[in-house]
C-alpha cells in the first residue's frame, strides 16, 4: 500500500506541527526553569544579607552582654567590700533618714500598743 502524496502531506504536516508544538513547550518550559532560577537566586541574595545582619546583631548582643557581665562582677565586689567595711554601706544623709524612719515606726509601733 503506498500512500497518496495527498496523505503523504497530511502525515509530514501533522508532524511537522507536533514537532512545532513540542518544540514550543519545550521552550515554554526552559522559560519558566529560567524565571524560577532567577526567583531562587534572588531569595538566595535575600536570605543572606539576613543572616549576615542576624550575625551581626549577634555580635553586638554578646558584645553588650560581655559589657553587663563585667559591670555586675565590679557591682559585686563594690558591695562586698561596703559590707565588709560596714560603716560605709550607707552615706550619712541615708543613716539619718534611716534612723528618722525607724524613729517613725517605732512611735507608731508604741502608739497602736
Amino acid at each position: 500500500m503506498s500512500e497518496s502524496p495527498a496523505d503523504l502531506e497530511v502525515t509530514s504536516r501533522m508532524a511537522g506541527e507536533s514537532l512545532e508544538t513540542s518544540l514550543q513547550r519545550l521552550w515554554d518550559r526552559a522559560r519558566q526553569i529560567s524565571d524560577l532560577v532567577h526567583r531562587l537566586k534572588a531569595e538566595n541574595a535575600s536570605l543572606k544579607r539576613r543572616v549576615e545582619e542576624v550575625e551581626k546583631s549577634g555580635h553586638q548582643m554578646e558584645k553588650v552582654l560581655g559589657e553587663r557581665t563585667r559591670e555586675l562582677g565590679e557591682a559585686r565586689e563594690r558591695l562586698a567590700k561596703l559590707e565588709i567595711d560596714g560603716d560605709n554601706f550607707f552615706t550619712k544623709e541615708e543613716k539619718e533618714a534611716l534612723a528618722t524612719r525607724i524613729k517613725e515606726l517605732i512611735t507608731k509601733l508604741n502608739s497602736r500598743l
